[in-house]
């Protein structure tokens, strides 16, 4: 799992759109609960996507389609950066760190270092190619960006110990 998720902002680099599909169903787990459009913006992960989409070396679209006859829109992803990941919903959470009887670690400690390395890797580039006011604009929001994550020194520890970051 952790190779998929490291692999995440390589994979967007190398995309040309961001194409969403999240029509209004029933979760499949549990028929009571609505997934839709507003549930995907929710899900921390979602989230993580987006942000690599929106720190990508070039510009990459984001559409939208929520059900099958209508017709796709693009998203504005300047709306995203309020979106910040570690505010998002995670599995993990909802089953308070444990499946099949075992503890897991929070997503949150795994989601941080690829944020750091996206991060960098973004301003960097923004550096590289001329663009200061980017480069800094992203080294300057990076609080905001890391918000609801462990901290940098403190993710580390927490994969030993997964249930210290419940309520985190």
């Amino acid at each position: 799992m952790v190779a998929a998720i490291n692999s995440i902002p390589a994979y967007l680099e190398r995309s040309s759109m961001m194409i969403v599909v999240a029509p209004v169903c029933r979760h499949h787990d549990d028929p009571s609960r609505i997934c839709n459009l507003a549930s995907w913006r929710r899900r921390g992960w979602c989230r993580m996507e987006v942000f690599a989409a929106r720190t990508a070396h070039t510009c990459m679209p984001i559409m939208s389609c929520t059900a099958s006859l209508c017709t796709p829109i693009f998203i504005m992803g300047s709306r995203f950066f309020r979106l910040v990941p570690g505010y998002g919903d995670f599995t993990c959470c909802s089953r308070g760190h444990v499946v099949n009887g075992r503890s897991i670690p929070c997503d949150r400690v795994r989601l941080r270092p690829v944020m750091e390395s996206m991060i960098a890797a973004a301003a960097s580039h923004r550096a590289d190619s001329g663009d200061t006011m980017g480069s800094r604009m992203l080294q300057c929001c990076q609080q905001r960006f890391f918000s609801g994550m462990p901290t940098s020194a403190s993710w580390r520890a927490s994969v030993a110990r997964p249930l210290d970051l419940v309520g985190a």
